[in-house]
């Protein structure tokens, strides 16, 4: 009699267990969750003279993983596309003396380099020079240089290595003719195949015009 009581209480049991898990939602579809975490040895942007790195330590792989209706995206840096190499052209340029008077001398000097990671090819400046500077000559130091003349002067440049450069400089007389003082600017473009970065591609020189001043002065009569 105790035995069948026993295994009464048992079946009793068995079926409180399963009401209370069916309660809970046993009988239910299985719900995955995966909290929020990271592992990480810090990190951020570390930058020093023309490059910068941006990074985590500890962090072997970023990205997404994929396995039958399931994905995963993981890391905190998402691993960069591959960049190819690009020229990267810049320019400056310079007139001395700043102020000038008509008929004087004035040089212009331009500097350029090739900043990128590639040759550059199909290197030329476009040169506007103020219409109040007359007479230009050109002398390269550098690569080699062949100058088109017209209302603006267009300079083909050799192919330039990744960090190679030259210097142009440029003589002209401003013009005897000028009556007035003025302002005039000199403008150069450099560009290139494939430039990876224009926003060092210009470059402006301003030489401020005078007139010289003459004073007259009258003979003093003292009776």
């Amino acid at each position: 009699m105790r035995r069948k009581s026993k295994i009464l209480l048992a079946v009793l049991v068995l079926l409180a267990g399963f009401t209370v898990f069916n309660q809970k939602g046993f009988s239910q579809e299985p719900i995955f969750q995966l909290p929020w975490f990271t592992f990480d040895g810090g990190g951020g942007r570390s930058s020093g003279g023309n490059l910068e790195l941006a990074g985590t330590a500890g962090q072997p792989d970023a990205g997404v993983l994929t396995g039958g209706s399931f994905s995963l995206s993981g890391g905190f840096w998402v691993r960069p596309a591959a960049v190819e190499a690009a020229p990267d052209l810049m320019i400056t340029q310079s007139v001395s003396p700043a102020v000038a008077e008509p008929g004087q001398v004035v040089t212009y000097t331009l500097a350029y380099r090739n900043d990128g990671a590639a040759t550059a090819t199909g290197v030329a400046i476009n040169l506007h020079l103020p219409t109040a500077v007359l007479n230009t000559t050109f002398e390269a130091i550098g690569p080699a240089v062949s100058v088109a003349q017209g209302a603006e002067a267009i300079l083909s440049v050799a192919d330039l290595a990744p960090g190679a450069g030259g210097t142009i400089i440029v003589t002209g007389v401003v013009d005897p003719a000028l009556t007035a003082d003025v302002s005039v600017v000199s403008t150069a473009v450099i560009s290139a195949d494939l430039d990876s970065f224009t926003g060092n591609n210009q470059a402006d020189a301003t030489l401020l015009v005078q007139i010289p001043q003459f004073e007259i002065y009258l003979p003093v009569v003292i009776k």
